[in-house]
């Protein structure tokens, strides 16, 4: 799965830091064989509060490649890269995923923090000839939960070409 996105870290005294990532998970793959199998921090990508970050992740190259763009709206900045796929890859594309979760495998593990609202724009997947085939609005949605304290966290909305997700815990 070849993915990308923005992760906020938090310290010790509450300051939090925010940075644009990207990996090529592969299930199962020896962490020792490629490096980015593991997510890899974007150097030069500044991230804020509020920015809007565009993200394009496609196969290329008649499907033996993966490309990656991110680009923010605030600053201008932009980031791409075209990678060969790390062993045991496959190209499927039979999912298409727009995702907040929780850091660190997530609850009862390391506790989701308080955010604010996680709004998904112009949210589509398609496939080769430009056939738009993947619309949030005909998705499903998983929030996340709290098996401790038996809690939903997250409320997640779908809507047409977006998704909408809230803290509610």
């Amino acid at each position: 799965m070849l993915q990308a996105g923005i992760q906020q870290m938090v310290d010790s005294n509450g300051q939090a830091s925010y940075f644009a990532w990207w990996e090529w998970f592969v299930p199962g793959a020896d962490l020792s064989q490629s490096y980015y199998v593991k997510s890899q921090r974007i150097a030069d990508f500044l991230v804020s509060p509020g920015d809007k970050i565009y993200c394009c992740v496609a196969y290329v190259r008649n499907h033996t490649a993966g490309q990656l763009y991110l680009a923010n709206r605030n600053t201008g900045k932009h980031f791409s890269i075209i990678i060969a796929p790390p062993t045991g890859a496959n190209f499927n594309a039979n999912s298409i995923e727009w995702i907040m979760e929780a850091p660190d495998g997530g609850e009862p593990i390391s506790a989701l923090p308080n955010f604010t609202q996680v709004n998904f724009f112009q949210a589509f997947g398609w496939t080769t000839g430009d056939k738009a085939v993947g619309d949030p609005q005909n998705g499903d949605s998983l929030n996340i939960f709290n098996p401790v304290t038996c809690q939903t966290l997250t409320s997640a909305s779908l809507g047409s070409l977006s998704v909408t997700i809230n803290f509610i815990g």
